[in-house]
């Protein structure tokens, strides 16, 4: 009899293989803060950071991506009707702030957090159109 009651009480999942997903899921789009953290002095109570300038390829390449999305939308905006325009407003906006951000940004990680920021942006961008 109490075999039976230990086969009514097991997992219906595999427990490994949700742990093993869940793993998967945290290293693919969980980026390791350790950039911005070596570079804060945690001895400080307050900490201004000063900005760095990106170079200047790096910067090239940066306003190129941010033009070919700029485009994107303009071609959107002609053919298309927005489903979402609100929306699609606060995109425009946060289009057009990124460059100054981008040139203000004071930690070593830039092009990959600027990177996933412009990737939000035009994925939102093709939501607001497609529904």
């Amino acid at each position: 009899m109490s075999g039976g009651l230990k086969l009514d009480f097991l997992f219906l999942t595999d427990y490994e293989k949700w742990k093993r997903y869940a793993e998967r899921i945290k290293s693919q789009f969980f980026v390791k803060v350790s950039k911005i953290a070596s570079s804060v002095d945690w001895k400080l109570h307050y900490a201004f950071f000063k900005p760095t300038v990106p170079a200047e390829e790096e910067l090239k390449t940066f306003l190129k991506e941010v033009e070919e999305v700029k485009k994107n939308l303009e071609f959107l905006k002609r053919n298309f009707k927005p489903h979402n325009p609100h929306l699609l407003k606060v995109m425009e906006d946060r289009l057009n702030h990124i460059v100054e951000e981008y040139k203000k940004y004071p930690f070593s990680d830039r092009k990959s957090f600027f990177q996933a920021r412009l990737n939000f942006i035009k994925s939102s961008i093709n939501k607001c159109f497609v529904g």
